[in-house]
């Protein structure tokens, strides 16, 4: 929601830096792809888990790295 609402008011980067909306867009879709390829792996090499298993994990670490991430622009 953030993200649409920076977008409708013009700006193109966030926080003074180089990021920019079309690269958090391509960044969740390769994310996306990431994260499934994980489950895929996850189902075959470890059944117990199964693939939601591995993709909430991976979820979960994204997380914490986008948190950090943001804890730079406060």
């Amino acid at each position: 929601m953030m993200i649409d609402l920076a977008k409708l008011s013009g700006k193109t980067g966030i926080g003074g830096t180089t990021i920019d909306y079309a690269g958090i867009d391509k960044a969740q879709e390769a994310f996306l792809a990431y994260r499934k390829a994980w489950g895929d792996f996850a189902a075959a090499a470890y059944p117990q888990w199964g693939s939601s298993g591995a993709e909430a994990w991976v979820t979960m670490k994204r997380a914490d790295m986008l948190d950090h991430l943001v804890a730079w622009f406060k």
